[in-house]
């Protein structure tokens, strides 16, 4: 359940960055010099490493987690009644 807010967390973040930067251009960049915006560019850049960063990191994790459970003895918890 943890793993699949993270996954939507690591999508909002990224579709909330992508639409400021191109709010940014529009509104506040369209006028700017040419440094500035290679400047939002390049802070943009660094933050999709980032979450590319975690979401990659999020995938291993998921992958792992999912050959560790085809591992383990089924049933995994004992009802008693």
């Amino acid at each position: 359940m943890a793993s699949g807010q993270v996954v939507i967390s690591l999508f909002s973040m990224f579709f909330a960055m992508i639409s400021a930067y191109i709010a940014g251009l529009y509104f506040f960049l369209n006028r700017a010099p040419v440094a500035l915006r290679l400047l939002a560019f390049a802070l943009l850049s660094v933050g999709l490493v980032f979450l590319g960063a975690a979401a990659a990191i999020q995938q291993w994790l998921q992958e792992s987690l999912s050959v560790a459970w085809t591992k383990v003895p089924l049933p995994v918890f004992r009802l008693r009644l």
